[in-house]
């Protein structure tokens, strides 16, 4: 008899890191066990909503409300949320059995491994995939007490790096299990040396991933290689950031070299034209862009705060200096001319990732 898995998303299911660790799984055992999913927004017209409905997931929506006032808004982050959502599943395991909760709420999984565990559901996973680094001021101190809970009461402890289950985890056991990439989609792209230098950088327009820093890189390679072509892919994640980008592309008279695209652009016909994927990332739990570059060939110049289990030996992690970047990529595709190299990304497949959670389903 299959065993009822329920999947708890951190919020919806648009395309990008966590929920694509999300669909590998259920795509890839789906005959194997049955799945249940809860989001925390209306997911009708996100990327895998579709594939979802095809593959008859339930799609539970747990609809919490967001406050608008600021004192509210710290009770939620002390007490509100958990409340809320220990009641919510409350409801849900006395009505429908679950043999395993697996969870990608972070700290906020506190309500619903309670739950799970006052209903008797004894495997209770927390899935981290960011790097948990708090302040001590009043918005850290309420996340280290919600960190504290979800610790109580979960029972099994992964994540996708080292770094992020150390943070998260503390002391307590866990086991690492990389992300995979879509093997069927991401793989070698032969190229002889290219003429031009072409770059491409994936993710949210936000501070943390910083594409401002891209652009001090920009300035400088176009003293050198001056007809030279970064790409973005993404989405405006932090509010004004991509104006932001904007100004400073006019400022620096880049307009002629940066090129943008949607976040669902084809990116293989991207990689195609690139030698290099850019991440100077300020915080990464893990990056699945970095894997899904080097399957196709691409070498990676990544942000040194970035964990290093993403490489498969083709990225080079370097602190955040515009000058130390544009060197170093203008170095390589001077002495290779940015040719595509195979790299070794057996580790990285779905038959060890899928292999790694069923054995957590055990």
């Amino acid at each position: 008899m299959k065993k009822n898995i329920l999947i708890i998303a951190y919020d919806g299911m648009n395309k990008s890191g966590v929920p694509g660790v999300i669909m590998e799984i259920i795509n890839g055992l789906s005959s194997s066990y049955h799945f249940s999913l809860v989001v925390f927004e209306n997911i009708e017209s996100d990327f895998y909503y579709s594939r979802l409905k095809e593959l008859n997931v339930e799609i539970i929506n747990c609809d919490f409300k967001k406050a608008n006032s600021k004192i509210r808004r710290f009770y939620d982050e002390y007490k509100g949320f958990h409340n809320f959502t220990y009641k919510f599943f409350d409801e849900l395991f006395r009505n429908k059995k679950f043999d395993v909760v697996h969870s990608f709420k972070e700290g906020d999984s506190s309500g619903i491994f309670k739950a799970a565990k006052r209903n008797g559901i004894q495997l209770r996973i927390w899935h981290t995939t960011v790097l948990h680094e708090y302040s001590n001021n009043l918005m850290g101190l309420l996340s280290k007490h919600k960190l504290k809970l979800s610790l109580k009461y979960a029972t099994t402890f992964v994540g996708g790096s080292g770094l992020s289950c150390q943070l998260a985890f503390k002391r307590r056991n866990f086991k690492v299990i990389t992300n995979c990439y879509k093997t069927d989609v991401y793989s070698f792209i032969p190229s002889n040396c290219f003429e031009n230098l072409e770059m491409v950088q994936i993710g949210y327009f936000s501070d943390n991933k910083n594409q401002l820093f891209t652009l001090e890189v920009c300035k400088i390679i176009k003293d050198i290689l001056p007809t030279f072509k970064m790409h973005f892919i993404g989405f405006e994640n932090d509010k004004n950031y991509l104006q932001k980008i904007k100004n400073k592309i006019s400022n620096e008279l880049l307009e002629n070299n940066i090129v943008f695209h949607n976040f669902d652009a084809n990116q293989i016909d991207v990689f195609k034209k690139c030698s290099y994927s850019l991440m100077p990332s300020k915080r990464e739990g893990f990056s699945l862009t970095l894997i899904e570059a080097q399957a196709c060939g691409l070498k990676c110049f990544a942000s040194s705060s970035i964990p290093t289990d993403a490489n498969a030996g083709g990225v080079t992690y370097l602190d955040l200096s515009a000058s130390l970047w544009a060197d170093r990529i203008i170095e390589d595709f001077k002495k290779t001319g940015g040719k595509h190299t195979i790299f070794n990304m057996k580790r990285f497949g779905r038959t060890t990732f899928l292999t790694n959670i069923k054995n957590l389903y055990k």
